[in-house]
């Protein structure tokens, strides 16, 4: 996923709602910012490596370490 400016927007939106307002109606100076925002932010999780450590099983959300997961009983009862 390529973040954009619209996501950041969406973002505070959700978070600010009583402040909320379209795409559309912010000025283009805004929609500059949030797009340079959401530019800076896609480097830093580029840069970002993520080692899933842990995982939630969907029948029973016991939370697993990935290294025995595929011995969990709901898995081998599948």
């Amino acid at each position: 996923m390529v973040l954009t400016g619209q996501h950041i927007h969406q973002a505070f939106c959700a978070i600010e709602p009583e402040q909320a307002r379209p795409w559309d109606a912010i000025s283009l100076v805004a929609q500059q910012k949030y797009d340079a925002l959401a530019e800076e932010l896609g480097k830093m999780l580029e840069q970002d490596t993520v080692t899933i450590a842990a995982v939630r099983c969907p029948q029973c959300e016991a939370m697993l370490e990935v290294a025995h997961a595929e011995g969990h009983a709901c898995f081998v009862d599948s």
